[in-house]
């Protein structure tokens, strides 16, 4: 029977743990990719390395029929908290005119819901959370107000991924910005999201005193837009994409059904991808493979990052009893820029 993202999730986690004694309940962490698409990483016939999420696969259960909403804010709301959006108070990312004043379109986590880690927090867990929020930033719908002891948040919706956090343009320019356990933060010169989130994990896991259980929610904006990552990940796929987009499709395609993903005789769409590539100059086909170029090392770098988390863990001594869920929030996004367009110029991101 097909089941909603949020309800398979969370029968994972509490079925868990329903039975185990204090000693033993095992420690969990949720892990988010933002906008990033089904057949991108390699348990699902990605062409992108991903050891760290390929070992996890192995070891683990794939899910082939997992449903969530097709915008983040609202896939979060329900994921965090077990109910539908508008229960949340997330039914939408925008106000608009017929939606506006309306209960369940307050877009920020309402009083209506208790969330997974305020449940957490009161069985005792270390409650952590590091990444995008995207769930209200006013009084009462912040990670802190919301049951994480830690946060290290952006709270708003997606950003530039390093130091100079350029908001997604005006709709978004007064909440983006970073919160430490709900204090406002500037971020050092070297920042890149998605280390900087794993590394805040991994320093609180290892505070954590060992009898402690953690429930943690890493949440990385990575691979959302602006399409960036250190020039030394980039690097590493050079030349990899200069095929163009069609050849990665039926490539894919034909992984996913070695894999058992996709049946034979399903009718697929894009098949007009060759004609398409095909009739671009050599100068667009160029930024193309660039575009794919740099959302690969987006994911290889955050898959990486995911790799600490796990070294921590064994470092620790708490990798044999932790659940780790790994999930997209909403999908591919067809966005495709290196830069955000904010109350200056467009910032060149690569």
């Amino acid at each position: 029977m097909k089941k909603q993202a949020t309800l398979a999730t969370l029968s994972i986690i509490f079925s868990a743990t329903a039975y185990s004694t204090q000693n033993e309940r095992p420690d969990i962490i949720v892990i988010i990719a933002d906008d990033m698409g089904y057949s991108d990483i390699s348990p699902f016939g990605g062409e992108i390395p991903t050891p760290n999420l390929q070992a996890m696969a192995e070891n683990g259960v794939r899910m082939s029929q997992y449903y969530t909403s097709p915008m983040s804010a609202p896939a979060r709301a329900m994921l965090l908290t077990g109910n539908t959006s508008q229960q949340a108070g997330m039914g939408g990312m925008w106000w608009y005119e017929n939606t506006l004043g309306k209960e369940g379109y307050e877009l920020r986590l309402t009083d209506r819901v208790t969330t997974m880690a305020e449940r957490f927090k009161d069985a005792g867990y270390n409650t952590l959370m590091a990444g995008k929020w995207h769930l209200g930033f006013t009084p009462g719908s912040t990670p802190k107000d919301r049951g994480f002891r830690h946060s290290f948040a952006l709270m708003g919706g997606g950003a530039s991924h390093f130091d100079d956090a350029v908001p997604l343009g005006t709709v978004e320019i007064f909440h983006t910005y970073y919160t430490r356990d709900n204090q406002r933060v500037s971020l050092p010169s070297n920042f890149y999201s998605s280390e900087a989130y794993a590394s805040q994990l991994n320093r609180w896991i290892s505070k954590t005193p060992r009898e402690q259980p953690i429930f943690a929610w890493l949440a990385f904006t990575a691979p959302h837009d602006p399409l960036q990552a250190p020039d030394e990940w980039v690097s590493r796929f050079k030349s990899q994409y200069e095929q163009g987009y069609a050849a990665v499709y039926r490539q894919r395609i034909a992984r996913l059904k070695k894999l058992g993903f996709l049946r034979d005789d399903i009718p697929l769409p894009g098949l007009e991808l060759d004609k398409e590539w095909q009739a671009m100059t050599p100068e667009q086909q160029k930024y193309m493979a660039k575009v794919m170029q740099v959302y690969a090392a987006m994911i290889a770098n955050m898959d990486a990052q995911i790799g600490t988390v796990i070294d921590t863990l064994k470092k620790t001594g708490r990798d044999k009893n932790t659940i780790l869920v790994f999930l997209s929030d909403n999908g591919v996004n067809p966005a495709e820029g290196f830069h955000y367009e904010s109350e200056a110029d467009f910032l060149e991101a690569i």
